[in-house]
């Protein structure tokens, strides 16, 4: 295959961005391209972006991608910054997020580089910044008007919580035990995504003010309801359950009378001058989101130091846990942590020993220079017995509302974390953590109803509880309306309507190998075996049957094709269905999709009510790619496919058929 073939049979979507949609800015990529860092790569930037696809904007590296073209252990094309700069403004690259690009000057003194390349990287730069009104006078740019307190305003958390009720599914509903009665007299809500706010915003996330989670959800939706909460596990073995340090344990003074920290706070970062504000905070629990902590500092560069004693009840091994940008702890003169990033909250904890009763000096610091500062010091006494808890817990509900999945400090970009199954934040796993699978079996063991609300960022392998539990709802990570939307979805205030966006797989073995980038066996357009839940999925509490799918066309090869169906609510429940339109090209060959996605549309319909919905199909949507890299239509026959699902796993009425076939000579297309 040429590398147009790649780009014109792969890619479609980023062609289409740029030649129809019009986007302005792109991010380049970390990885190679035919033994060339995406960052650095000509034939991508220059030839096939610009050239080519008439990109007309600027183009952003990856957080570090140019240091990595020298940086030992990555791509090690070249030895030095100024190489590496220079090869990166060469190929297109317009703006750098890291630090390769202080070298600029030197590399053009070193003759690699002319100022001419810069002058047209900032060039587009400048470009960019006149059409966002950045030199207008701000009173005339509508952007500066507009208050921040706008950001969480009613209508975006209404909107919030609308995003989190469309995208939930509901992938297994027996016996229609779900919407719960309202009568229930008490519901268990378990599990380590229960009642962890922080898990609900995943990764490159705001900070909002509040956030619901299940448990909270829960407990709002059923006020005459007893709900109950037991963590039942860590998200997995080694993970700290933290919770916030209470003042109970941390001391001012060493003769442990004034419970909290010592806080000095600085209008600098440097910790130096006079503290403008010293005081005693009782925790250190801290979301300042766009303010300083006092009126008259600078939210975007002050820094406090905290000083005190950390005094625990009982001895044993604890971990030791702090979340945000930039801080750094010491305990008892050890440095247990020092950490900075400009990309945002983190987590770093370290298991420690302590004894009952002795005084542990510890020093935080935290510095800001961005919005959005937030720091928190947490801990865990390890040892726990998390699962005693949730059974007996489990044993007093009606039902048990089991919240599991994943955590954004399991599964991201680059983390310091290793943990069985997970690998610096990639997984190599796709089943559930065996903490959490052991949890749902001895709470399953009880026999008492169980709904499994899954919590997370990619798919998961859970193929015992598919058997096994009567409800499964993935909820993703839904943001700070997530508990009121999976409250909503299991009372049935809200009809549950989202669709799987990607195959759920039964193992990481019936996927190729990760540095495999043939997409054979790859997404449903070209996985053959039978997946957990396939692409597309997902149910509601009310049935929805299509008929009368009429095909209209010239039947000449390139003309447009007019699809219509009929969708009738055959259910009891007023509800959306996602209509599906899927095409399968029968001229099957090596890089033929089993089928594609070609449509979709979420339609409301009235209980007993039928709607007739319409798409129109473009050339584009039955072409391929020929021996002389050009997209094209040629004459051949289809299956159009119309449904609630695929129309691989089609049932009587949820996916009606029709083929079509063209006749002509090829002919050449675009996007």
């Amino acid at each position: 295959m040429s590398d147009n073939d790649f780009w014109e049979t792969y890619t479609p979507a980023f062609k289409s961005v740029i030649k129809n949609a019009g986007v302005y800015s792109l991010m380049c990529a970390y990885n190679a391209f035919e033994n060339e860092s995406c960052c650095s790569n000509d034939y991508l930037l220059n030839t096939l972006l610009r050239k080519q696809w008439g990109f007309k904007g600027f183009i952003v590296t990856d957080c570090g991608a140019v240091t990595n073209m020298y940086k030992k252990g990555a791509h090690e094309k070249v030895e030095t910054a100024e190489e590496a700069a220079a090869r990166a403004i060469k190929a297109g690259v317009d703006l750098e997020c890291g630090s390769a690009f202080n070298a600029l000057d030197k590399a053009v003194e070193q003759k690699l580089l002319l100022e001419s390349d810069i002058d047209n990287a900032l060039r587009r730069l400048f470009t960019a910044r006149f059409l966002l009104g950045a030199f207008d006078d701000a009173n005339k740019n509508e952007f500066t008007k507009i208050p921040y307190s706008v950001v969480e305003s009613k209508e975006h958390i209404q909107l919030a919580l609308e995003a989190a009720r469309k995208s939930i599914v509901l992938l297994k509903n027996e016996g229609n035990i779900l919407p719960l009665k309202k009568s229930i007299s008490t519901i268990a809500v378990i599990g380590p995504n229960a009642n962890d706010a922080e898990v609900l915003l995943a990764n490159y996330n705001g900070t909002p003010s509040n956030v619901i989670t299940p448990f909270q959800g829960l407990q709002a939706a059923l006020p005459l309801s007893k709900i109950i909460f037991s963590q039942g596990s860590p998200h997995a073995t080694g993970l700290p359950v933290i919770t916030p340090l209470p003042s109970t344990y941390l001391f001012a003074d060493e003769a442990a009378t004034i419970h909290g920290l010592q806080a000095s706070y600085y209008n600098n970062i440097k910790l130096t001058g006079q503290p403008i504000i010293e005081k005693i905070d009782t925790a250190i629990h801290f979301n300042w989101i766009e303010n300083a902590p006092f009126e008259n500092m600078d939210p975007y560069q002050f820094s406090v130091q905290w000083k005190g004693f950390l005094k625990p009840t009982e001895d044993g091994a604890y971990y030791i846990d702090m979340s945000g940008s930039n801080f750094e702890c010491i305990l008892n003169d050890t440095l247990l942590f020092k950490f900075n990033s400009e990309h945002g909250t983190e987590h770093k904890y370290k298991k420690v020993f302590l004894k009952a009763g002795k005084m542990y000096a510890i020093t935080i610091i935290c510095k800001s220079t961005s919005a959005n500062a937030t720091l928190q010091l947490n801990w865990e006494k390890i040892g726990n017995n998390y699962e005693a808890d949730a059974i007996a817990t489990a044993a007093q509900a009606e039902v048990v509302v089991l919240c599991m999945g994943l955590s954004p400090r399991m599964e991201g970009e680059e983390m310091d974390v290793k943990l069985d199954g997970f690998n610096k934040g990639d997984r190599v796993k796709i089943d559930l953590p065996d903490v959490q699978q052991s949890l749902i079996k001895k709470i399953a063991a009880l026999g008492k109803p169980i709904i499994l609300v899954m919590l997370n960022g990619s798919a998961v392998a859970i193929n015992w509880e598919k058997e096994n539990v009567a409800a499964i709802i993935e909820t993703w990570y839904g943001g700070q309306q997530a508990g009121t939307a999976i409250a909503d979805v299991i009372i049935g205030k809200y009809n549950p309507s989202g669709r799987l966006p990607i195959t759920f797989y039964t193992s990481e073995t019936e996927l190729p190998a990760f540095e495999n980038y043939d997409m054979k066996g790859r997404t449903y357009r070209y996985y053959t075996g039978k997946p957990l839940y396939e692409f597309g999925y997902g149910l509601s509490y009310t049935q929805f049957t299509y008929s009368n799918l009429v095909v209209k066309s010239t039947n000449a090869v390139g003309s447009k094709v007019q699809v219509t169906v009929t969708i009738q609510n055959t259910g009891n429940v007023d509800g959306e269905e996602v209509a599906q339109l899927y095409i399968s090209n029968l001229q099957k060959t090596a890089l033929t999709p089993v089928h594609c996605l070609k449509g979709f549309t979420k339609i409301f319909i009235k209980k007993g009510e039928k709607k007739r919905i319409s798409f129109t199909l473009h050339p584009k949507d039955f072409s391929n790619i020929n021996t002389n890299s050009k997209r094209v239509v040629n004459a051949g026959s289809f299956t159009i496919a119309v449904g609630g699902k695929q129309p691989t796993f089609y049932q009587k009425g949820n996916v009606v058929t029709s083929n079509i076939t063209f006749i002509g000579k090829e002919k050449i297309i675009e996007l």
